[in-house]
């Protein structure tokens, strides 16, 4: 610390009062002062401030080892001052030296290290800011520090633009050669970047790998990271070993250059001491789907759950829509066309609520024709021959009208033609003399529909069977419904666990979704909340493991536990990839050191890893890393 020589003056009415100009020079700890009297000391021989407070003027005596110092007809401004100096002058040296690290490193500053000063020193800056409200009392060390303080960003910018500047001509070789093509201009700069988080977006095919490659090199170039401080981490085998292989041709070098679930099971493995079992169940697609098969037939043999997997299977497997929830008739069909509703007897029929009739039917042994030709002849050269939507037999029909209590139909509807066609339907089976029952949707939107059903088929002497044991074992043996359930519950399954999610947490997102969509969605997680109890008890009796416990059981031991990793520097590649339990795990890595710095590499618009739960908030919020 540089002499700094410091004056504050009293007002004019205060000099006529009597009071002096206190003059300071301060070097290092020593302090000199002229007020009444010259005294010179050092500041760490201070054992205690007595400060006597007067109307206009204070004293101030400073209790040294051997003696004491009284600085008597002190103003107010000039004994706030002093106290304060006196205090807080091994701060300000600290600080000053921090500035100076900070602005004049051959490193590239990280805003930990502008956040860690900051928070170090945040007694001292509340401190001067107020006293910078006050005219001409600080001296000019204390303003160098405020200066720093306010324009910090700025100057902090042009510190590391000269090191970047400086970085890229000393490692210019190095970037030409260490790919078959020279890296970019944009490359180079992310490489010698070596902020906290750096997020590398790029389309494909412009040289991503290159840049994680690029950044390895660079590090093990630098010689101020260790190879085993450095981690590399590919979402695939292949892409892992190639990304190694690149490394060790380029470099001479071996750094550690892993896939999310070996750096888990490595991690998991050394806290253990012990080497767990991955399950088949992960690692092969068909033992996992006969997994959640035998699951899902074990489920079969509750009552409460069978409830649930038959529920789901006979009125929720598709994402039912309603004409209601569309703006336009175009709009409904095209979404008709794209999940081309089938009933359980394999059916392809014209609306949701028809497979919501057919289904209920199917289950509860009532036998039903689909659009069976009306017993009797209507046919004409105008006319086809009526198609009733569903024969019950022995001359008993069930028609299903789009209408609403008011006999509205959706506004894409024309609603007098279609309410002509109710009324001649219903002529021609009072005519002829066959049974005619109505549902309509209005039913199906008050959640009556199925109830009111039952009542008018028992009115017209058709009973049901419901839960007969020959329809659920034949309907859980069909191939097609089989296929998708488990297809389902498996892909969810990996989702879920690898999102670190919870069952409430997923439930609490429902009131978001249109009434039709909850309650699929609500029938579903019931389900799945079944199926993943089984699954979690399987692997616990088995003692094994799937990959997404790799990553939460990682996370936890680096989260919970006095476990230290080696590493510094994190390279992501195909960052677009990530997923929340794995966003947590880099989170764990980073916090495990006291400065590990990531850059990830990744294309927002192109994510390959969709089904394994990843998230591309990650990417554009990568600021909250």
């Amino acid at each position: 610390m540089n002499e700094e020589s410091h004056i504050i003056k009293p007002s004019i009415l205060l000099k006529f009062l009597g009071a002096k100009n206190l003059n300071l020079k301060v070097k290092n700890l020593e302090i000199n002062s002229t007020h009444n009297d010259n005294s010179n000391f050092d500041i760490s021989n201070i054992k205690k401030l007595k400060i006597k407070k007067g109307l206009l003027f204070d004293n101030l005596e400073i209790l040294l080892d051997t003696h004491s110092i009284i600085f008597k007809k002190l103003t107010k401004k000039q004994s706030k001052y002093l106290e304060f100096k006196f205090k807080n002058i091994k701060n300000i040296i600290k600080a000053l030296e921090g500035i100076k690290y900070l602005t004049n490193s051959k490193k590239y500053i990280n805003h930990k290290l502008i956040i860690r000063w900051i928070t170090t020193f945040k007694e001292l800056l509340k401190s001067l800011t107020n006293f910078s409200k006050i005219k001409s009392i600080l001296g000019i060390d204390e303003l160098k520090i405020l200066k720093f303080y306010n324009n910090h960003e700025k100057l902090i910018n042009n510190c590391n633009n000269t090191f970047i500047k400086s970085e890229l001509e000393k490692f210019k070789l190095l970037f030409d050669r260490v790919e078959s093509h020279p890296l970019s201009l944009a490359q180079r700069k992310s490489i010698v970047t070596d902020e906290d988080s750096t997020l590398v977006v790029a389309g494909a095919g412009t040289g991503k790998t290159s840049t994680v490659v690029g950044k390895v090199s660079y590090l093990l170039k630098k010689k101020e990271i260790k190879n085993d401080e450095i981690l590399a981490l590919a979402y695939g085998k292949d892409a892992a070993n190639e990304m190694k292989q690149r490394v060790k041709e380029k470099t001479g070098e071996d750094v550690e250059i892993r896939t999310f679930h070996s750096l888990g099971r490595l991690i998991e493995k050394n806290f253990e001491k012990r080497k767990n079992k991955i399950s088949d169940a992960a690692t092969s697609d068909y033992v996992n789907k006969n997994l959640i098969t035998n699951i899902l037939r074990e489920m079969l043999k509750n009552d409460k759950t069978r409830k649930l997997v038959m529920s789901f299977i006979s009125y929720h497997r598709y994402p039912a829509k309603y004409l209601e929830d569309f703006k336009t008739d175009t709009d409904y069909f095209e979404y008709l066309r794209k999940h081309e509703p089938e009933t359980l007897k394999g059916e392809r029929v014209k609306s949701f609520e028809e497979l919501l009739l057919a289904d209920w039917l199917y289950l509860n042994g009532v036998y039903y024709e689909y659009e069976y030709p009306y017993e009797h002849k209507t046919s004409s050269m105008q006319r086809n021959q009526y198609r009733p939507d569903f024969f019950l037999g022995e001359s008993k029909y069930l028609e299903h009208f789009g209408i609403d209590k008011e006999g509205r139909t959706a506004p894409q509807i024309n609603s007098h033609e279609y309410n002509q066609s109710i009324v001649w339907k219903r002529n021609l089976h009072r005519q002829k003399r066959t049974t005619l029952i109505e549902t309509y949707s209005w039913e199906r939107q008050d959640g009556v529909i199925l109830k009111n059903l039952e009542k008018k088929l028992s009115n017209i002497g058709i009973s049901i069977k419901p839960n007969d044991p020959k329809i659920i074992k034949e309907l859980f043996e069909r191939e097609d419904v089989n296929k998708k359930l488990v297809s389902l519950v498996s892909e969810f399954l990996q989702i879920f666990k690898e999102g670190q999610y919870t069952i409430e947490e997923i439930s609490s997102k429902l009131p978001i979704f249109n009434k039709s969509e909850r309650e699929r969605y609500q029938v579903f997680i019931e389900l799945f909340d079944e199926v993943f109890k089984r699954y979690q008890d399987y692997l616990k009796k088995r003692q094994e493991l799937d990959f997404a416990d790799l990553i939460s059981k990682s996370t936890e031991i680096l989260t919970k536990t006095n476990f230290k990793t080696n590493f510094k520097r994190i390279i992501v590649d195909e960052y677009q990839d990530i997923s929340r339990g794995r966003y947590r795990l880099i989170k764990a890595l980073i916090n495990n050191q006291e400065d590990c710095r990531i850059m990830c590499v990744g294309d927002d618009w192109q994510s390959i890893y969709a089904f394994a739960g990843s998230d591309i908030r990650y990417t554009f919020d990568f600021e909250k890393v």
